[in-house]
């Protein structure tokens, strides 16, 4: 008796064992609560699929891509765009001048958004960004003539930071595939500066002359819902 009732007590371990095992269940996969989007404007791309070489390519949103993260639940997240354009031209007229332009234009945008869901295929969003524009351009003209060079150049500089207030809304053609477009209210204040200088050169001697004026500017702009965005949701 004594024999069997040790037994019981040794084999009680490997019951207590195989009792936890049993109990074990794998935890739940977690889900990520965050969804982003990532958007590139593309009117340029839609009008030459479309092949609508009657109708102009060119916007007022300075954003050519554009980010977003966002909370699944609350909907709240934050938001980001970017925008770089350049341009640049060069020609001779009948009377033999030259003339140069350059310009740039760079445009930024951070803040935070509430997106909500409108339609089983539509979403909408509202925002309140921090917005940065800089703007270059340079322009010149010269005549070139037997012993003399006469050329003029103009440079214009500003530099604008502000707040604006964004209204976006999005169509979804597959899960993963969006489309959309935005409207921005925005003040901006800042400085330019413009300068403008004339050169002269005859017989190997050269006369310059500049002007410099800056000041500051300041105003309001309106951005209108002509930029449709490409966006991947992730």
């Amino acid at each position: 008796m004594l024999k069997k009732a040790l037994f019981l007590v040794c084999l009680l371990p490997l019951f207590a064992m195989a009792q936890t095992n049993m109990d074990v269940s794998p935890s739940p996969a977690k889900t990520c609560t965050w969804g982003s989007f990532l958007g590139v404007q593309s009117n340029l791309l839609l009008r030459q699929i479309l092949n609508l070489s009657g109708s102009s390519g060119s916007t007022n949103n300075p954003y050519l891509i554009c980010y977003s993260l966002n909370n699944k639940k609350c909907g709240w997240g934050g938001s980001l765009g970017f925008g770089i354009n350049t341009a640049h031209s060069a020609s001779t007229d009948a009377g033999g001048t030259f003339f140069n332009s350059n310009s740039q234009t760079t445009a930024g945008r951070l803040g935070v958004e509430k997106r909500w869901s409108l339609l089983p295929r539509w979403s909408a969003a509202m925002g309140l960004d921090g917005l940065m524009n800089s703007t270059s351009t340079k322009s010149s003209q010269k005549v070139i003539q037997t012993f003399e060079t006469d050329e003029e150049s103009t440079s214009n500089t500003s530099n604008a930071y502000g707040a604006g207030l964004r209204g976006s809304l999005y169509f979804s053609l597959v899960s993963r595939v969006w489309i959309g477009s935005e409207f921005n209210l925005a003040y901006l204040s800042g400085t330019q500066k413009s300068t403008v200088t004339d050169s002269f050169t005859s017989s190997g001697v050269t006369t310059s002359t500049s002007t410099v004026n800056s000041g500051s500017v300041s105003g309001f702009n309106i951005n209108l819902p002509t930029a449709i965005f490409v966006l991947l949701k992730f």
